[in-house]
């Protein structure tokens, strides 16, 4: 029901009254992103002694390496040494990451692609098909026999598994209240803050947004640099060794870059969008003067009159949703950074047998 559909037999009430109807734009549930809620007695989050273990990737990209990171809870529950699981996580992500000779191979691929024939093109296209195949091949043959031979070894011994697993995955082991009913993640859910934190966040990498983000269900990590010592003599090994860290640090500084820029074009969007409401607001209150003033004395005219400006208020409201949904929208595809976390590989380790409730 309009708020203007009673008559005035003593006349129409105050101009301040009708204009504070108009003063304050509201937003429907709707209109606004679901941020990653804060864990409570309706969402509990496991046991500090049951969290999985999840080390993300440092990108979505393949052959990327894991964060090289420490869970204290292995030294003290599980009595496995730091020492001991660093070198794991070492070994392992010079398995995962692309071997120097192939990405070579690659970027001899993209030169000879360059070459406007179309026999060279053709030659460069299969050459990086090559390297991405054998890129694929080699890193996935690796990483399992690493992983393998460490459950043997290492974990299944202490009655832990470490295995890979997508964000939907862990996120059943660690109960991450992000999933739909079919298992899968919203896509409305933000995983990260939202991206106005980025200025207050700008004191954090890539990787400790992430782990803060998630922090509330997954067993804490202690970022660590890279050893100077266990690196091989021979110059390939050296190489391989050492590409984990430039592409971490590559990859992360594209994506604080690109969530900076999602910042600052939402920021703009959503200004504008204001502004344009807040204008068509202010026409509309400046009728509503008018109104009062002409029909003063004709309480049943003043009544029709308000009716058609309510309206136009309510559609005015209605577009300035519309375009902050679309805003939203467009802030979340632009988030490469919230966009990445949803398609990273995780490595996980969860006691033997803690299987995710269905």
């Amino acid at each position: 029901m309009s708020s203007y559909s009673q008559s005035y037999p003593d006349g129409p009430p105050p101009y301040s009254i009708l204009a504070a109807a108009t003063s304050a734009p509201t937003f429907s549930v709707d209109s606004q992103p679901r941020i990653l809620p804060v864990p409570t007695l309706e969402q509990p989050t496991l046991h500090p002694s049951e969290k999985p273990i999840a080390i993300p990737a440092t990108s979505s990209k393949l052959g990327s390496p894991f964060l090289r990171a420490f869970p204290p809870v292995l030294e003290d529950q599980y009595h496995l040494p730091r020492e001991v699981f660093l070198r794991f996580l070492d070994d392992l992500n010079r398995a995962s990451v692309a071997s120097p000779p192939v990405q070579i191979l690659g970027m001899v691929g993209g030169i000879v692609s360059m070459i406007p024939l179309h026999t060279a093109q053709i030659v460069g296209n299969s050459v990086n098909a090559a390297a991405t195949l054998s890129t694929y091949a080699i890193s996935k043959s690796r990483s399992e026999l690493c992983i393998s031979t460490a459950n043997k070894e290492r974990f299944m011994p202490r009655g832990l598994k470490a295995e890979f697993a997508k964000l939907d995955a862990a996120a059943r082991y660690a109960k991450i209240p992000i999933l739909d009913g079919n298992g899968k993640i919203e896509k409305n859910s933000m995983v990260l803050g939202p991206c106005e934190d980025v200025s207050a966040q700008s004191s954090l990498t890539v990787q400790q947004r992430r782990l803060q983000a998630l922090e509330p269900w997954i067993a804490p990590l202690e970022l660590t640099p890279l050893p100077e010592l266990h690196v091989p003599d021979n110059f390939v090994s050296k190489m391989h060794a050492s590409t984990s860290e430039r592409q971490r640090k590559k990859e992360e500084k594209k994506m604080t870059k690109d969530r900076a820029k999602a910042h600052e074009d939402w920021t703009e969007d959503s200004r504008k969008a204001l502004k344009d409401y807040e204008k068509d607001m202010r026409k509309i209150e400046v009728e509503f003067a008018k109104t009062q003033r002409k029909h003063a004395d004709e309480p049943r005219k003043l009544e029709k009159e308000l009716k058609k400006l309510d309206k136009e208020r309510e559609k005015c409201q209605k577009e300035y949703e519309k375009e902050i949904r679309k805003v939203d929208k467009d802030r979340r595809k632009d988030d490469k950074e919230e966009e990445d976390v949803r398609k990273v590989l995780w490595l996980l380790i969860r006691p033997i047998g803690n299987e995710p409730m269905e």
